[in-house]
Parts: C-alpha cells; structure tokens; sequence
C-alpha cells in the first residue's frame, strides 16, 4: 500500500552528492579523459578494429585506407623537402669536352654563382 503524506510534510529533496573539493574532482575529471583520449598507435587501432567489427565491419577496409594515408613515408618528406629548396637552372653553359670532372663541377658551380649574383640571390 502506497505511503500517502499530509499537506503539511514537505517533500524530501534528494540529496546530491557534492564533492569536498570541486575543483580538484575537476581536474581529476579532465585526467581521466586525457588518458582516454591519448591511446596509444596500437591499442586505438587495435579498439578502433574491434569496434568496427562489431558494428561495422565494412568499414575495416576503410580503416585499412586510412592508416595508409595517415601513416608517414619518410622517403616523401625527404624529396618534398628536395624540391621546396629546389631551382632549375637552364642554359647553363656546359665545360669543354675533355676537361676533368673537378673543373667540368668547377666550371658549373661558377656558371651558376653567376647567375645567382645576377638575381642577388645568396647561395647556402
């Protein structure tokens, strides 16, 4: 049988929990999901692979494609880096046949300074 209270009995207000220091509690809050948030390469992939499975499993492939995109290839920063720094010079006149190859670079590199001076650009 159901407790019926009088007009006069006020309500019971639910009693919410208040932690003594709401600002630490905070920032514990905020840890915690930090620690959440930075996974490892291995576990993310590794959760993400489950998940997918689960729920999604067309989308391994996708995952897959990703990864690759995402994943750095040394080789291409290297040649990017290349070709950022990079200037094509062309009718730079060649050394005469026959001469060593110390003076043919000798010969290019002044070719070049020249040039260069021409455009004030600083070599380096």
């Amino acid at each position: 049988m159901p407790i019926l209270r009088s007009a006069s009995q006020p309500k019971k207000k639910k009693s919410a929990t208040i932690p003594s220091n709401p600002v630490s509690s905070a920032t514990n809050r905020k840890a915690n999901q930090s620690e959440q948030l930075e996974l490892d390469e291995s576990t993310l992939v590794s959760k993400l692979q489950s998940i997918l499975e689960e729920k999604a499993p067309e989308g391994l492939p996708l995952l897959e494609q990703l990864m690759k995109c995402l994943k750095p290839n040394p080789k291409e920063w290297v040649e990017a880096e290349k070709r950022s720094r990079s200037v094509v010079l062309s009718g730079v006149p060649e050394a005469e046949k026959g001469t060593h190859a110390v003076e043919r670079q000798e010969h290019t590199e002044r070719a070049v300074m020249e040039i260069l001076g021409v455009l004030e650009v600083e070599d380096g």
